[in-house]
This record gives structure tokens, sequence and C-alpha cells, in this order.
């Protein structure tokens, strides 16, 4: 098998393999439920270049 589409960062996707695709978070009060020393970020691996970001709250 050869890998023919000429992706120039393939080190993007096996960073993205073993970081989480999705996150849940509890919310109390209609606030994050996060604790002191926690925060949410996002990591671009493969960019920069315009992304959506999705949030559902249910």
């Amino acid at each position: 098998w050869k890998h023919t589409e000429g992706d120039r960062n393939p080190w993007a996707h096996v960073r993205a393999a073993l970081t989480a695709s999705s996150l849940t978070i509890p919310l109390e009060d209609g606030e994050l439920a996060l604790g002191d020393l926690q925060t949410i970020f996002l990591c671009e691996f493969d960019g920069p270049r315009e992304r959506k970001v999705y949030i559902s709250v249910t």
C-alpha cells in the first residue's frame, strides 16, 4: 500500500489519534463544572486554516 495523497503533515494524523476529539463536561447551575486547575483548550495539529467548532448543550 502506498500513500498517494501527498499529505504534507502526516504527524498531524498521529497527534489527532492520540488526543480526544470530543469532550463531555457537566454543567452545574448553568456553568461548566470544571475543577480549580482544569481548563479547555483546542490543539491545532494541521494548520492554520479555517475550522468549525460545534458545541452542543443538552
